[in-house]
C-alpha cells in the first residue's frame, strides 16, 4: 500500500477530503440516529471508487472505520437520547447483568428474570449513567466474557441462520446458506448491518465493562467456556441459590478454528486480535486449534 493511500485512511482530514470532493453526498445525510452510520456508508463506497478494495491491508482499515463510526453514533446517542432508569437489573435477585453479544446472554435475562423492558445490550458505562446510583453500588454486576475468536464464528452462524437479518437488509435469502465464514466476513455490507449493529458486536467484551472511571467495573467476568462452573461459584459467594442456565438463542457450529482455514484466515485473525487485543491483554484469550 503506498503511503499516499495510507493517509488517506488512517488520517480523518484526509478522509473528511474525499467526502467534502463529494458535497453532493454529504448534502443528502440528515442529522439522526443513524446519521453516522450513513456516512461510514457513504465513505466505504467513495473509498470503493477511489482504491482497490481486493488490498485486505485497506478493507482492515475500512471495517476499522464503520466500527467507530457505529461506536461514536451509538454513544452520540446515549448523551442525548432518552434516558432510562431499569437497566439490566434482575428483579428476582440483586444483580445487574451486562449482556455482551453472543456469550449466552438471552438464557441469563431469562433465569434472572430481566424483563423485555430491561433487557438489550448496553455498556457498563451505559448501565451506570442511566440507573440509580444507590442500586448500582448495592447491586451485583456480573456479565459473560468469551474468546473473540469463537465470538465472531457464532456471530456468523447465528446470522445465517436468521433469515430476517438478511431480507430486511436487502440480502438474497436464497444465499444465506451457502455464504462461507471468509465471504461473511469481508463483505462491507455485512459488517454495517449485522455485525457492527448493534455497536457492542464489535466491541472487545472488556471494553463493554469498563466504568466511568476506565477501569474494569464488574465484580464477576464469567468464562463462557466454563459458564456452568463459573456461575455457580459466583452465586454460591453470594450465598444464593444458582439457578439451571437455559440454552437458548444457542448456535451450533464446528470449533471455530475450523472456519480460519480458509485463503485469508492468517489476516481475518491478526484483525480481530487487533480489534479485540483488550480481551487478549485482559483475559488471556488466544487462537487455540
Amino acid at each position: 500500500m503506498d503511503n499516499n493511500l495510507e493517509l488517506h485512511i488512517n488520517r480523518t482530514d484526509k478522509i473528511l477530503d474525499i467526502f467534502d470532493r463529494n458535497t453532493e453526498e454529504k448534502l443528502s445525510l440528515k442529522p439522526g440516529r443513524n446519521w453516522v452510520g450513513k456516512m461510514a456508508e457513504t465513505m466505504i463506497r467513495l473509498l470503493n471508487d477511489e482504491y482497490n478494495t481486493n488490498d485486505l491491508k485497506l478493507r482492515c482499515e475500512i471495517l476499522n472505520m464503520i466500527y467507530s463510526a457505529k461506536i461514536i453514533e451509538h454513544d452520540n446517542y446515549q448523551i442525548f437520547g432518552e434516558k432510562h432508569n431499569y437497566c439490566n437489573t434482575s428483579s428476582k435477585y440483586p444483580l445487574i447483568f451486562v449482556h455482551v453479544p453472543k456469550t449466552a446472554g438471552s438464557s441469563v435475562n431469562d433465569v434472572l428474570e430481566i424483563n423485555n423492558k430491561r433487557t438489550g445490550h448496553k455498556t457498563l458505562k451505559e448501565i451506570q449513567n442511566n440507573i440509580d446510583l444507590d442500586i448500582y453500588n448495592k447491586y451485583t454486576k456480573f456479565s459473560i466474557i468469551r474468546n473473540p475468536f469463537d465470538r465472531m464464528v457464532s456471530l456468523y452462524s447465528y446470522r445465517i441462520k436468521n433469515k430476517d437479518n438478511w431480507v430486511s437488509y436487502g440480502f438474497p435469502n436464497k444465499k444465506r446458506k451457502e455464504v462461507t465464514f471468509e465471504w461473511w466476513f469481508w463483505n462491507f455490507d455485512i459488517h454495517l448491518h449485522m455485525i457492527s449493529s448493534p455497536p457492542m458486536q464489535s466491541m472487545s467484551c472488556y471494553d463493554c465493562l469498563i466504568d466511568n472511571t476506565r477501569e474494569l467495573g464488574v465484580d464477576y467476568a464469567l468464562r463462557f467456556e466454563y459458564l456452568e462452573e463459573d456461575w455457580n461459584n459466583m452465586f454460591e459467594v453470594l450465598d444464593l441459590k444458582a439457578p439451571k442456565l437455559p440454552n437458548k438463542n444457542k448456535s451450533k457450529h464446528k470449533h471455530y478454528s475450523e472456519y480460519y482455514n480458509c485463503s485469508t484466515g492468517d489476516v481475518i485473525k491478526s484483525f480481530i486480535e487487533q480489534r479485540f487485543h483488550n480481551d487478549f491483554k485482559h483475559f488471556g484469550y488466544k487462537f487455540e486449534d
